[in-house]
């Protein structure tokens, strides 16, 4: 379905809506596209292609599909009612919009086409807000809502001017419950348009969103993978979100045999990893004898087998006692890191804890001093060298997805080169046969790495929430030397190198400024 609204001047809103009965009207989606500026020097390439695009995936993924190009501060206006009207009890909404971006006191604009002059008031005065927007999903109230900003293109003019007249991105803005905001780039930041058809961002977008079973969140993941590997960390695409639940674009029940490409090893190493019986991590390593944590594994295995088996009349001698009543969360959770208290949604009575901490304590050997000071020191040590170890496995699946990205072009353009060739001489088409296979081949790599890359980044944050949340005083590169072999193997100094980049990227992770960024992606990237 088609409706149109004009308007005087040159440029016309188009409202194209199109659905799917099996989805009706519970997906929708308006696209905004902003080319062709009045001042001529604004002017962008891409943005109308970008939200074609976009509107060719959604309308195949069964939204109701809004979209206005070109539009001026009143055409972005009366989109933003329509797609309001429609968004109302829906179960997604979405709003994209390309084209300049702006800040101002701590607001964001979305730069019409009429937009004149170099002002905050200017800015103001021709522009859609994302206050705006948010109000809009806030009134529709949709079960979730995704606003994705691809803004700040780089034009010299698409600028910010804040009191200094410094150049500046859009502005970080916290979303709403059950609303995602992506960002092309992080804060302050301008995204690259790009040589091609569609900008950097926008590109990326495309190839992931129709990921059957996908989640949005593993989707805007695998985005700003994308992007950093191939800006070189240049730009950072941002996510802020408070969704509740899981929504995929594409809620296909058929994943493809996703589930068998998972990655399990890191699966079942966060299922067992506060397990508090060598069982349990024998179990881990019986199932991955080659896993990545099976030297972690060995160890905690040793830890606690010794002091499960230490003679009553052996107990150790001169050994502080840990007043665990003190800090009980800081003590649980240091407990929980090592092993020695399992995981728990509600808080380890004291009788538990004391417990625990005296398996840790006979762990430790006879004459070995338990203070707090030690056992916070040994969980976030331990932290340190599982998140460079996870480090090292998202380098190495980088540098293969890449490979395996560049070896696909070149199998389809080979491809496109048989399929003329098979076209005239049917003695080609068995080699052209084969050739589909191989590429269906390199696609089930491409996968199978793209899902493994997933578990890998989901678990490094986790780590990295994990010391940020309890042991943000230890985050130190002492840390790493002190008394090391307790709590991780470290006789590598690969791997004490890699818990120092787990550390700058804890510290990044920390710091208001970086807090939610994807910039230590690019500290994994293959060297040029």
């Amino acid at each position: 379905m088609k409706t149109m609204l004009s308007r005087s001047g040159l440029l016309t809103l188009l409202l194209f809506v199109m659905a799917q009965a099996s989805w009706a009207a519970d997906r929708v989606a308006l696209l905004i596209g902003n080319s062709r500026y009045d001042n001529s020097a604004l002017s962008l390439k891409n943005p109308a292609n970008d939200v074609a695009a976009m509107s060719k995936k959604l309308g195949a993924l069964g939204f109701v599909v809004i979209t206005a190009q070109d539009a001026s501060s009143d055409d972005m206006d009366r989109a933003l009612n329509a797609f309001e009207s429609q968004l109302k009890g829906a179960d997604l909404g979405l709003f994209f919009y390309a084209g300049h971006g702006s800040q101002a006191g701590g607001e964001n604009f979305l730069l019409a086409t009429d937009f004149q002059g170099a002002t905050s008031e200017a800015v103001k005065k021709s522009s859609l807000t994302l206050g705006r927007v948010r109000e809009a999903f806030a009134r529709a109230k949709p079960n979730a809502g995704i606003v994705i900003l691809d803004a700040c293109r780089d034009n010299p003019l698409a600028v910010t001017l804040d009191p200094s007249g410094k150049a500046v991105g859009l502005a970080r803005a916290k979303s709403a419950t059950g609303l995602l905001v992506a960002y092309a780039t992080d804060p302050g930041n301008v995204a690259f348009e790009g040589t091609g058809n569609n900008s950097i961002f926008t590109t990326a977008l495309l190839k992931h969103i129709s990921e059957p079973g996908l989640d949005v969140r593993l989707m805007f993941g695998r985005v700003r993978q994308d992007v950093v590997l191939r800006t070189r960390g240049a730009q950072v695409p941002w996510v802020e979100e408070s969704l509740i639940g899981e929504h995929a674009m594409n809620p296909s029940l058929d994943s493809g045999g996703r589930e068998a490409m998972i990655a399990r090893d890191i699966e079942m190493w966060r299922a067992v990893s506060s397990e508090t019986t060598p069982q349990a991590y024998q179990g881990y390593l019986d199932a991955f004898p080659n896993g990545m944590f099976k030297d972690f594994a060995t160890q905690r295995i040793a830890r606690l087998s010794y002091s499960a088996n230490l003679p009553e009349t052996d107990t150790p001698l001169q050994v502080a006692k840990l007043d665990v009543t003190r800090d009980t969360s800081r003590v649980s959770a240091a407990l929980s890191i090592l092993g020695f208290a399992p995981k728990s949604r509600s808080a380890l009575d004291i009788e538990e804890l004391e417990a625990a901490a005296a398996a840790y304590r006979a762990s430790l050997g006879k004459n070995a001093a338990l203070t707090e000071d030690n056992l916070f020191a040994d969980a976030s040590r331990l932290l340190l060298y599982l998140g460079g170890n996870v480090g090292k496995q998202i380098q190495v699946d980088i540098a293969a997805l890449s490979s395996i990205d560049q070896t696909l072009v070149v199998a389809r353009d080979a491809y496109a080169e048989l399929e003329e060739v098979a076209a005239g001489d049917e003695s080609a088409k068995p080699i052209l046969e084969q050739a589909r296979t191989d590429i269906a081949a390199i696609e089930r790599a491409q996968t199978e790495v793209l899902s493994q890359l997933d578990q890998e980044r989901g678990y490094y944050e986790d780590l990295m929430t994990q010391a940020n949340a309890n042991f943000s005083d230890y985050m130190v590169e002492r840390t790493i030397g002190i008394a090391a072999t307790r709590s991780a193997p470290v006789d590598d100094e690969k791997l004490a190198s890699r818990a120092k980049l787990f550390l700058k990227h804890v510290n990044q992770a920390a710091d208001a400024e970086t807090q939610g960024s994807y910039q230590w992606l690019s500290d994994f990237l293959p060297q040029s």
